[in-house]
């Protein structure tokens, strides 16, 4: 968005939603009350009635039932079926963001209260518990679980159960099922005067804006006992972008677009030249997790509804923008938690997407990576289905009546050969039998288990390494290996010839495979050394081509 000198808002290549020619600072309390009642007047043709039977032929459900009944009949799916699914990258990409987010945030709220400061969060939108593993890592005291589920709320107290019973140092909490865009959460908590330092609400927040009541009462939820200082923070939908994608300066009757795993469409009664600031409702399915309403947020009418309730705009970033910007920082936890696809796959792997237009930004951007002979890097992606669903997020920021600003630095990405050799190295404690002593027995050292030096320890003389060594250096290369490997940590490995990585028990973990894989002898020294490389992202890969022919 650009402004000029008098401030008017244009929107380059976007449709406007319906604001007035003034801007946004114009929308005072009372014409935010004329755009309710209008809305009031147009669903007083349908009111909005709950089901009491099973024939709701001739009955609307209202919106907030039919989201609860949706995320109610989600059944709760394993980690095995999760690795299966076809968003499985895009859903770990989604968790690692909001890891970043809350990791941020707790740390800034530290930096200001002190390291040691009492945590206390309301979690609006908690669904079946997929944040509290991040509160517990964040190290907060108390955490309030809010949902409109009913059955997302019960999942959510199994998962905080499983988790209180493998540590004994996490959080209290509590659970409440409730629509926190209709009902005052406060006065379901067990203690009422709870001051909050934190409010999270994340991809639940564009729910509200079916009416102005609602958005309301959301953002009163957030701020009611939130202290000052405290800080809000959440992810919601950009209307602007699904404004722009929706494309209606080229075809104006068009209402839906999307791909392969994701959709948005507009129905016949939401109007969109322009859409209302409330009640812009579109029907969004995403595969196998979401199909449900939602509302446009229209965040210019956002943000001034919550400067109504103490709260400054801090930060509003897209996803697109904020991977690149916490990289630098979150790269190590981006790839532990795999929420980015190899590309091109591993062997015996496939992509996620078997439309391989779906990677032609990966491709191309390896076409244009100058790379060593022989060497094929991989980079990490997601499909270009994925990506585009991704896109259509925001994530927000906002404090409590401080305001403040902050700018992360952005990561570069390269690729290089990393040479190295094997190292042979020797274990004292299983040299010790090898050496020669003047006397069997006596005192022992704890650390080396040999015999202690000196006369006041009851000590006595050897050959030691050194007095050893001297002779090896001149014998042949066999009886250096011998001494300083088989005599001392000699160590039989699988390895995979296929893709060169050390396998386990005949099994290659990477290929899925045991059929090429090979036993070879090496130092126990050398293997630790590939897993402290692996541990460091290198992957070091062995080629067996002399001992496979």
């Amino acid at each position: 968005m650009d402004y000029v000198a008098d401030g008017t808002a244009v929107l380059s290549n976007e449709i406007q939603l319906h604001i007035p020619e003034e801007g946004i600072s114009t929308l005072s309390s009372e014409l935010l009350n004329s755009f309710e009642k209008s809305n009031q007047e147009h669903n007083a043709v349908k009111p909005c009635k709950l089901s009491e039977n099973t024939d709701t032929s001739e009955k609307e459900i209202c919106v907030g039932s039919v989201v609860a009944n949706h995320y109610n009949q989600l059944s709760e799916r394993g980690v095995a079926e999760r690795k299966e699914s076809r968003i499985f990258h895009m859903r770990n990409l989604n968790n690692w963001i909001k890891s970043r987010i809350i990791g941020n945030i707790l740390d800034r709220i530290r930096r200001e209260n002190g390291p040691h400061c009492r945590l206390n969060v309301l979690d609006l939108g908690c669904g079946k518990g997929g944040d509290l593993l991040k509160w517990e890592r964040g190290h907060v005291h108390h955490v309030v679980c809010a949902d409109i589920a009913e059955t997302s709320i019960e999942q959510c107290k199994e998962r905080y159960a499983k988790l209180k019973h493998r540590s004994r140092q996490v959080f209290s909490a509590e659970f409440i099922a409730a629509d926190c865009s209709k009902e005052n959460i406060m006065e379901r908590m067990e203690n009422r005067e709870l001051k909050l330092d934190l409010v999270s609400c994340q991809f639940a927040f564009h729910y509200s804006f079916e009416s102005l009541p609602q958005a309301e009462q959301m953002l009163a939820n957030v701020s009611c006992n939130l202290q000052p200082g405290g800080y809000f923070i959440g992810t919601t939908t950009d209307a602007n972008d699904i404004m722009r994608r929706l494309g209606r300066d080229e075809n104006p009757e068009n209402r839906k677009f999307g791909n392969s795993i994701f959709s948005v469409e507009f129905p016949a009664e939401t109007l969109l030249d322009p859409p209302p600031l409330f009640g812009a409702k579109y029907n969004f399915h995403l595969e196998e997790v979401v199909d449900c309403p939602e509302f446009l947020v229209h965040f210019p009418t956002f943000e001034k509804l919550a400067s109504k309730y103490g709260l400054t705009l801090v930060q509003k970033t897209r996803f697109e923008d904020f991977v690149p910007q916490e990289m630098e920082r979150g790269k190590d936890l981006l790839m532990r938690m795999k929420a980015l696809e190899a590309y091109p796959p591993f062997a015996d792997q496939e992509l996620v997407s078997q439309d391989h237009f779906d990677y032609f930004h990966a491709q191309e951007y390896l076409d244009s990576c100058s790379t060593a002979e022989g060497f094929r890097p991989k980079i990490g992606t997601l499909s270009k289905a994925e990506w585009e669903a991704v896109c259509c997020r925001l994530i927000r920021h906002r404090p409590n009546q401080y305001p403040s600003f902050w700018k992360s630095s952005v990561d570069l990405c390269f690729f290089a050969c990393v040479p190295f050799a094997q190292v042979y190295y020797q274990k004292l404690k299983h040299m010790v039998m090898d050496k020669m002593l003047a006397r069997s027995r006596g005192p022992r050292a704890v650390l080396t288990r040999q015999q202690t030096q000196g006369c006041a320890c009851d000590g006595g003389l050897r050959r030691g390494e050194m007095e050893r060594d001297c002779p090896i250096a001149y014998v042949s290369s066999m009886l250096i290996l011998k001494r300083l490997m088989i005599s001392s940590d000699a160590f039989d490995v699988d390895v995979c010839n296929q893709c060169g990585l050390v396998g386990y028990f005949d099994w290659c973990h990477n290929c899925k495979s045991s059929a090429l894989v090979s036993s070879i002898r090496i130092s126990y020294g050398c293997k630790l050394l590939f897993q402290e490389l692996q541990s460091l992202n290198i992957s070091p890969r062995l080629k067996l081509n002399k001992y496979f022919d």
